[in-house]
């Protein structure tokens, strides 16, 4: 199971829930500021090659995008309101970029083949 830009008081509610149901839990947004980070932290020649835009930036508020900026600001946490902001993951309409669907999809194959890893050695040490 999966959340992408969930309210916190459902996204908490959702994880405790999977974390009972003994369902895997993956925090999309938690999977983006991860990835945001480790490109900030990156050498800047790493970055330069690609020609990739820089995750920090943020859109401009204008009549288009100024709703979204508030319900951001209002409904989600405050160290991943920047990666709902930043044109490298998510639309003006806050519709995720390809970006962000390839590292969600890495973060979800990172997280089933961990799940997979553990679940094997639970069965042979059994």
């Amino acid at each position: 199971m999966t959340s992408l830009g969930l309210p916190e008081q459902y996204r908490s509610v959702l994880e405790a829930r999977c974390l009972q149901e003994g369902v895997a839990y993956l925090d999309g947004d938690e999977a983006l500021l991860e990835h945001a980070e480790e490109r900030r932290a990156a050498p800047a020649p790493a970055r330069a090659g690609g020609g990739a835009p820089e995750v920090g930036i943020v859109a401009p508020l204008d009549a288009t995008n100024q709703a979204h900026a508030w319900w951001i600001q209002q409904q989600l946490r405050p160290r991943v309101r920047p990666i709902f902001l930043s044109r490298v993951y998510f639309s003006p309409a806050l519709l995720p970029t390809r970006a962000a669907h390839r590292v969600l999809g890495e973060a979800l194959a990172l997280a089933i083949a961990e799940g997979d890893l553990f679940s094997w050695r639970h069965r042979v040490l059994q």
